[in-house]
């Protein structure tokens, strides 16, 4: 259950945030139906949440690191300006009129697991301003923790929900971050005990199908089946929804989601539904399934007295601001309470009282208890939600004309006709010429898609760079090659691509994309522009914590990156002066040498389990960017005097010394996670001094480079 001091999701967070630097944050995962980007922004990079702040190059590298994952609506994509890449946005396709409706939030720091489920998007309403409802779960942690540990059987339900519905949709092979997460909550919950008891709470998934599944789950089965567990032999009598939000048209059609309900629970008579002033004026009698006895609930929009002096005590200092101020507040929480003399079964999360919400049309998720004993549930309930005492039941007509009603959902959309639905994916890869990039677009095979027309109906975008898609067979269209100096450009402010339509330009669309696996792997080598800048990072990690950019740092997206200014950690006549530069660029490489060094042994004391793992991610890949840094930095052609060394030459071997000594004595799986990498510094540095592994006494040329590499490749064999 949520801790009483929690009263906000940014509560949450702030707590969570203010440990990092003795818990680090590791994977964190979004559902929603829609996002603003300065929330999310805020939420990756470990800010407040009403933080408004540009992102910098710091960030960039936490984020990296972290590879955040957000599924929401498809048709929900902003342009988001402000969003970086290694950010992976998923979109999710639901169809027409449903929609991806599911509100819940992942973060998985070192120590802890931390989920919070909710009615709440990713947006500042809905995190500030709406009335809504959330749970609270916290995992791990140490035992003096105030928190009280939840259950392990629903950490378990929540990854084998991720697994079962999430992996595919979101494109395991196109090596999404997700996957990593689901293997890191397996293996909590490894190490966690299963309670003997039974359990009381359960997720409830409604609208989700698994790969290869003809039918979709429909939430309300999931209710009987949950209500039959908790309560065997028993019938609830009464029901109560909080809800904004109910079907079109009640009493058409299947009769609407009351009678649904009615039909799986004849044995229920009272119906209590609670909405806000403005739903109201759609609901009629036949909204509330032909039970017995119907009650109504309105939830004013305007704050009452009460609860703003409630908000003025928990502003923080800024109670005198709201003195006089109109506050206004939308409901948006969605509760269903079912009551039976033993006890009530509760269910919060996204899902609205409407058939589309429970009977499969959208992707809902949400969890149910059992509370018992309930005796002043009901009451605190409509206390909680502000809803006042008085029953307009007897205001209500019996129906509302089809022509009169809205569209029952602001959460849910129509067709406009121009949506491309035929794309189903769009993922940057490798182009067909080196430092060359291309993006490519799997489409939705022509017979299984309701959407019509071709990328050529759209003009496509990138920042400034207008995409050319070729088709090459009926499933994929590739575009042009792009060149690394124009995705480093768009590090920030090109997250999305835009599709606009030729004959129709109003409409606009944007989509999000993927990374290929190659790309994934070396992430690192994007967002650090020189080896200057790593060591930096490596050598200052706090520094890119805090939310705050480094003094001086450029802003990606601004400037091509090849230069860092003057005010950088390591500002040095690098170039002007060789000598000068080498003795500073090893001076710093020494201090990488001592932190790596010491990964490696504290990895030596894990067990065997989690040993490749923390090499590949604290060691070896960190090391592989900086050798890929290091390649991009050689001059491609230079001009040397006889006998000289190289600067690149000397970096690159200090860091082919440097992995050969951390690898030495590592089992061969291990040591393979150098090998791959460590083969084109062997080739780059053969070719520059034109060395073989000849002995030196053999070797004809005795020059400075041709030592120093002959001295460095030597290293092989010792």
């Amino acid at each position: 259950m949520t801790a009483p001091s929690y009263r906000s999701f940014r509560d949450i967070t702030a707590e969570i945030f203010s440990r990092r630097k003795e818990d680090p944050i590791r994977h964190i995962l979004v559902l929603t139906y829609e996002f603003d980007d300065q929330q999310l922004q805020n939420l990756v990079c470990g800010n407040d949440l009403e933080t408004d702040f540009e992102l910098r190059q710091a960030q960039l590298k936490v984020l990296c690191d972290i590879r955040p994952v957000v599924i929401y609506d498809s048709r929900k994509t902003p342009e988001a300006p402000k969003l970086p890449q290694f950010l992976e946005l998923h979109p999710w396709k639901s169809g027409a009129w449903s929609c991806h409706h599911s509100k819940a939030y992942l973060i998985v720091t070192t120590t802890r697991v931390h989920l919070v489920l909710g009615s709440f998007n990713l947006t500042f309403t809905g995190l500030f301003r709406n009335r809504e409802v959330f749970d609270y779960f916290c995992w791990g942690g140490g035992a003096s923790d105030e928190i009280q540990q939840s259950d392990p059987r629903l950490l378990w339900e929540w990854a084998d929900f991720l697994r079962r519905f999430c992996l595919a949709r979101v494109r395991e092979s196109s090596h999404s971050a997700l996957l990593t997460i689901v293997e890191a909550l397996d293996e909590r919950l490894l190490a966690m005990p299963v309670p003997t008891t039974v359990p009381v709470e359960h997720l409830v998934v409604s609208g989700y199908a698994e790969a290869g599944a003809d039918s979709r789950l429909a939430g309300l089965d999931q209710l009987v089946q949950r209500w039959a567990e908790f309560f065997p032999g028993e019938l609830p009598f009464a029901a109560l929804a909080v809800s904004p939000f109910f079907d079109l048209q009640a009493g058409t059609g299947d009769g609407g989601f009351a009678a649904a309900l009615k039909s799986r629970f004849p044995s229920i008579e009272r119906l209590s539904l609670v909405t806000s002033e403005l739903a109201a004026r759609d609901l009629s009698r036949r909204h509330f399934g032909g039970v017995n006895r119907g009650e109504l609930f309105l939830v004013p929009e305007l704050v009452p007295e009460e609860e703003r002096k409630s908000l003025a005590t928990d502003s923080g200092g800024q109670g005198n601001s709201l003195n006089g101020a109109e506050i206004r507040r939308k409901l948006h929480a969605k509760l269903l309470i079912l009551e039976g003399k033993s006890g009530c079964m509760v269910y919060l999360g996204s899902a609205n009282f409407s058939t589309k919400a429970w009977l499969g049309a959208n992707f809902e998720l949400g969890l149910v208890r059992r509370v018992e004993p309930a005796d002043k549930l009901r009451e605190s309930i409509l206390h909680g939600i502000r809803a006042r005492p008085e029953d307009h039941y007897a205001t209500l007509p019996e129906t509302i004309p089809v022509a009169a009603s809205p569209l029952a959902d602001d959460e849910g959309y129509s067709e406009d006709g121009y949506f491309p639905g035929f794309v189903e994916m769009v993922s940057l890869q490798p182009g067909t010429e080196p430092e060359h990039f291309r993006f490519v677009f799997e489409l939705v095979e022509a017979g299984n898609r309701a959407d019509t027309g071709t990328l050529d109906d759209y003009e496509i975008s990138w920042g400034g760079v207008r995409l050319q898609p070729r088709w090459t067979n009926g499933s994929e269209s590739l575009s042009q090659n792009l060149p690394r100096r124009e995705f480093s450009q768009l590090l920030v402010g090109g997250r999305n691509l835009c599709l606009k339509h030729r004959l129709y330009r109003e409409h606009a669309y944007y989509l999000p994309f993927q990374y290929h696996g190659e790309l994934v792997a070396e992430r690192e080598s994007f967002v650090h522009p020189t080896s200057w800048d790593w060591m930096s990072y490596y050598l200052n990690p706090g520094s890119s914590t805090a939310g705050v950019g480094t003094p001086g740092e450029f802003v990606p997206g601004e400037a091509s990156g090849e230069d860092l200014p003057d005010s950088s950690f390591f500002a040095v006549e690098r170039e002007k002066n060789p000598v000068i530069a080498m003795q500073a660029y090893l001076s710093q490489f020494s201090r990488v040498e001592r932190e790596f060094a010491a990964r490696r042994r504290r990895i030596d004391s894990l067990p065997a389990e989690q040993r490749i793992a923390e090499l590949r991610g604290h060691v070896a890949e960190p090391l592989a960017a900086l050798s890929r840094i290091l390649l991009r930095e050689v001059p491609a052609d230079v001009t040397r005097q006889a006998g000289s060394l190289d600067s690149s030459a000397f970096k690159l071997g200090e860091l082919l010394l440097l992995a050969r000594r951390l690898a030495k004595g590592l089992p061969p799986p291990e040591a393979a996670l150098f090998e791959a990498w460590i083969r084109p510094v062997v080739a780059l540095l053969r070719g520059l001094s034109g060395a073989t592994t000849a002995p030196a006494k053999e070797r004809p040329d005795g020059r400075l480079l041709g030592d120093y590499v002959a001295f460095v490749l030597e290293g092989e064999g010792r």
